[in-house]
């Protein structure tokens, strides 16, 4: 009996490893012209003015894990690189205002946009460096198409990509699973506990709805 005790205790703590709590989760959420904006359970508002602003747009946030010592920093901006000054806003991506009552609503209702098409610049700071981190990103909008690549700059060259895909007349419905318009990489902080993702869509101006990043 002891025996099974101990298994069964060993086999929660490996299942407690292995659904990890992300260190950060942010939804991008559109302020001004009456928007709604709701936060999805579990994420953090980064609020992005729908008037043009020059980017980068900043916001720091605190971190799930306590052994992280300062705030988790979040800017983001277009162009080639984190220093470029790319005009972004926060933009509705949805006509239909009943979209923010369902399980998903308020991840996918809003997001931050390229205003000149050229690539999101996201820069995460604050990290610890050296240390493999793994990115979830979700991207969507009702109003167009889209066809995004996102990819690890932090070293200056192209590293790991992902993509997410999707098309405007999709319908959600309280059974959409979360991951539908979601993609994933892993990248590794630099020296000054920094990683930088570029965000591009073949099909227009690119967006972000929001991510989740959590230590490997």
């Amino acid at each position: 009996m002891k025996a099974l005790v101990l298994i069964l205790c060993t086999l929660i703590s490996l299942g407690s490893l292995c659904a990890k709590t992300p260190l950060l989760a942010v939804d991008f959420n559109a302020q001004g012209k009456g928007a709604a904006s709701p936060t999805m359970p579990g994420f953090q508002p980064f609020d992005v003015s729908m008037t043009e602003a020059n980017g980068p747009v900043a916001a720091s946030f605190s971190p799930a894990d306590n052994l992280y010592p300062s705030q988790l920093g979040v800017s983001v901006t277009t162009g080639k690189s984190e220093s470029d000054s790319g005009p972004v806003a926060g933009r509705l991506c949805t006509v239909d205002p009943s979209m923010a009552n369902l399980p998903l609503g308020a991840l996918y209702y809003d997001a931050i946009c390229s205003l000149d098409g050229n690539p999101l610049i996201v820069s995460i700071t604050g990290l610890k460096a050296g240390k493999k981190y793994t990115i979830e990103f979700f991207s969507f909008t009702s109003t167009r198409s889209g066809n995004q690549t996102l990819t690890d700059i932090t070293s200056g060259e192209g590293g790991e990509f992902c993509a997410i895909e999707w098309v405007k007349d999709f319908q959600f419905s309280d059974s959409t699973p979360e991951e539908e318009f979601s993609a994933s990489l892993t990248a590794t902080a630099d020296a000054s506990g920094k990683v930088i993702i570029s965000i591009s869509n073949k099909l227009g101006s690119p967006l972000l709805s929001g991510f989740r990043i959590s230590e490997n």
